[in-house]
């Protein structure tokens, strides 16, 4: 008995964490480097630096973080402390976003390729589902099965299934003033940022919004004007979060657009953004080494109380 009881704790303490730990994450392309902080905007550490130009979207699945740097033309991962950076899918073109879903990594670039593209969750297996219609594809999200993306030279925002089949233009015509950034979705609506580089380049600090629509593309509204250059968007914890690259903040706000707050302000230029809000509940295997763990520690009289499983997401 006592054989076997060592046996599953041996496997018990190999399980991998759930999820990254609670908080913003953010890549600054300013100082080349990626950061942390708690939900409130507080407690900020560095933990990956050295980056070359990590211009681009970022992503949090599990333990890892993934981001993309246009000048490498790549998307790197690291574990969610920072160890063991490297990089994960070469890309033919500059990485603007990343996203994780359907055990792959979907990614849009530009330039010398407009694309969306997806490879294995390793990073082997690279091929581009879509070249044909994209003009400066900006961000991505993937829901329902199906992959959305904006595009500032097309002024829209579009779908397609997973296989890059089914084209859809879900919001088009967008006016130059009003070119979409990134992009989010959730079950009800499409939410996006929007900025005019030729205003921020003039020196206008209220050029750029948040907006949403429904999914279908109706009701579009205006839920955040008077922002500079407003880049990546994360809809987590019933909240809107986003990066302002040129005012150097990241900021809050309820899903309806009010209560706007800034929760870290003076970086270099945030970019790249991603918010874990919650902590998964543990699974029945885990429940049954901790209850096993509890009962053979008991028994040794052995008096560490706690024991080390970290759930947190």
């Amino acid at each position: 008995m006592r054989k076997r009881l060592l046996l599953i704790l041996a496997g018990c303490w190999c399980l991998p964490a759930l999820a990254a730990p609670i908080g913003i994450y953010w890549t600054d392309s300013g100082d080349g480097t990626l950061n942390r902080a708690g939900l409130d905007g507080t407690s900020t550490e560095t933990l990956v630096s050295g980056l070359t130009n990590p211009n681009g979207g970022m992503f949090v699945s599990d333990s890892s973080i993934y981001w993309t740097d246009i000048d490498d033309q790549a998307v790197w991962r690291a574990n969610d402390d920072g160890r063991d950076a490297s990089k994960l899918v070469n890309t033919s073109g500059a990485p603007r976003d990343v996203w994780l879903a359907d055990g792959s990594v979907f990614l849009v670039s530009t330039a010398p390729l407009d694309s969306i593209s997806v490879a294995n969750s390793d990073g082997s297996g690279a091929s581009a589902l879509i070249t044909t219609g994209l003009s400066f594809p900006n961000g991505i999200a993937i829901y329902d099965n199906r992959v959305y993306w904006s595009d500032s030279g097309t002024r829209s925002i579009s779908t397609s299934a997973l296989d890059g089949s089914d084209v859809v233009e879900v919001i088009g015509g967008l006016p130059t003033t009003l070119l979409p950034g990134d992009v989010f979705v959730t079950n009800d609506y499409l939410y996006w940022t929007t900025r005019d580089l030729a205003l921020t380049r003039a020196g206008s600090a209220v050029a750029g919004t948040v907006q949403r629509a429904r999914r279908d593309g109706s009701e579009v509204a205006t839920l955040v004007d008077g922002l500079v250059f407003p880049e990546q968007l994360v809809v987590a914890g019933g909240f809107l979060y986003w990066t302002d690259i040129f005012a150097g903040t990241i900021q809050r706000a309820d899903l309806d657009g009010s209560g706007v707050t800034t929760l870290i302000s003076g970086l270099s230029r945030p970019v790249g953004l991603a918010v874990v809000t919650s902590v998964p509940e543990p699974g029945s295997l885990a429940l049954l080494c901790a209850g096993l763990a509890g009962l053979g520690f008991a028994r040794q009289r052995r008096t560490r109380t706690q024991l080390g499983f970290r759930w947190h997401g």
